[in-house]
Protein backbone atom coordinates (compact mmCIF):
# COMPACT_ATOMS: atom_id res chain seq x y z
CA UNK A 1 0.00 0.00 0.00
CA UNK A 2 2.83 2.28 0.44
CA UNK A 3 4.54 1.59 -2.45
CA UNK A 4 1.70 2.19 -4.34
CA UNK A 5 0.63 5.62 -2.79
CA UNK A 6 4.72 6.81 -2.99
CA UNK A 7 4.60 5.54 -7.00
CA UNK A 8 1.44 7.55 -7.12
CA UNK A 9 2.64 10.54 -5.46
CA UNK A 10 6.15 10.58 -7.46
CA UNK A 11 4.14 10.35 -10.66
CA UNK A 12 2.10 13.42 -9.78
CA UNK A 13 5.24 15.42 -8.80
CA UNK A 14 6.74 14.54 -12.63
CA UNK A 15 3.62 15.11 -13.96
CA UNK A 16 2.97 18.85 -12.32
CA UNK A 17 6.64 19.49 -13.15
CA UNK A 18 5.58 19.55 -16.84
CA UNK A 19 5.94 23.33 -18.88
CA UNK A 20 3.26 24.34 -20.68
CA UNK A 21 3.09 26.98 -23.37
CA UNK A 22 2.50 30.53 -23.09
CA UNK A 23 0.17 32.55 -25.32
CA UNK A 24 3.60 34.41 -26.56
CA UNK A 25 4.53 31.00 -28.22
CA UNK A 26 1.67 31.17 -30.48
CA UNK A 27 2.05 34.60 -32.42
CA UNK A 28 3.87 34.14 -35.95
CA UNK A 29 5.04 35.97 -38.43
CA UNK A 30 4.82 34.64 -41.64
CA UNK A 31 4.96 31.29 -40.25
CA UNK A 32 8.07 31.93 -38.13
CA UNK A 33 7.88 32.49 -34.26
CA UNK A 34 10.18 35.85 -33.87
CA UNK A 35 11.04 34.58 -29.80
CA UNK A 36 10.17 35.38 -26.79
CA UNK A 37 11.75 38.84 -26.13
CA UNK A 38 9.94 40.60 -29.67
CA UNK A 39 6.84 38.49 -28.98
CA UNK A 40 6.63 39.28 -25.77
CA UNK A 41 7.17 43.14 -25.70
CA UNK A 42 4.67 43.56 -28.60
CA UNK A 43 2.27 41.84 -26.56
CA UNK A 44 2.98 44.16 -23.93
CA UNK A 45 2.76 47.27 -26.21
CA UNK A 46 -0.44 46.37 -27.75
CA UNK A 47 -2.54 46.19 -24.44
CA UNK A 48 -2.35 42.44 -23.44
CA UNK A 49 -2.48 42.65 -19.68
CA UNK A 50 0.18 39.63 -19.50
CA UNK A 51 1.80 37.45 -21.89
CA UNK A 52 1.64 33.97 -20.24
CA UNK A 53 -2.28 33.43 -20.17
CA UNK A 54 -4.59 36.82 -20.76
CA UNK A 55 -7.79 35.14 -20.16
CA UNK A 56 -8.63 38.10 -17.42
CA UNK A 57 -8.83 40.55 -20.02
CA UNK A 58 -12.41 41.80 -21.23
CA UNK A 59 -13.39 40.46 -24.64
CA UNK A 60 -12.76 43.60 -26.85
CA UNK A 61 -9.78 44.51 -24.81
CA UNK A 62 -8.10 41.56 -26.00
CA UNK A 63 -9.94 41.58 -29.58
CA UNK A 64 -7.70 44.94 -29.70
CA UNK A 65 -4.95 43.74 -28.72
CA UNK A 66 -5.00 41.17 -31.01
CA UNK A 67 -6.19 43.72 -34.21
CA UNK A 68 -2.74 45.75 -33.01
CA UNK A 69 -0.60 42.04 -33.12
CA UNK A 70 -2.26 41.82 -36.57
CA UNK A 71 -1.22 45.22 -37.52
CA UNK A 72 2.74 44.27 -36.70
CA UNK A 73 2.07 41.08 -38.78
CA UNK A 74 1.77 38.35 -36.35
CA UNK A 75 -0.92 35.77 -36.88
CA UNK A 76 -2.20 33.58 -33.80
CA UNK A 77 -2.41 29.67 -34.41
CA UNK A 78 -2.08 31.04 -38.09
CA UNK A 79 -5.38 32.71 -38.16
CA UNK A 80 -6.78 35.97 -38.35
CA UNK A 81 -8.27 36.92 -34.76
CA UNK A 82 -11.88 37.75 -37.03
CA UNK A 83 -12.17 34.69 -38.32
CA UNK A 84 -12.55 33.21 -34.39
CA UNK A 85 -15.85 32.67 -33.78
CA UNK A 86 -15.46 33.93 -30.13
CA UNK A 87 -14.67 37.20 -31.60
CA UNK A 88 -16.37 37.45 -35.08
CA UNK A 89 -19.70 39.08 -33.97
CA UNK A 90 -17.91 42.31 -32.21
CA UNK A 91 -17.92 45.30 -34.08
CA UNK A 92 -14.26 45.78 -34.16
CA UNK A 93 -14.50 42.36 -36.63
CA UNK A 94 -17.36 43.66 -38.82
CA UNK A 95 -15.44 46.78 -40.33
Amino acid sequence: MKKNLSLILLSLVVVSCGTFPTASDYWTIDGVWPGYEKVQNDMLSCGFTNTWNPTDMPRNEKLKAHLCMEKKGYLFNDKPVCKWSFYNDLPACKQ
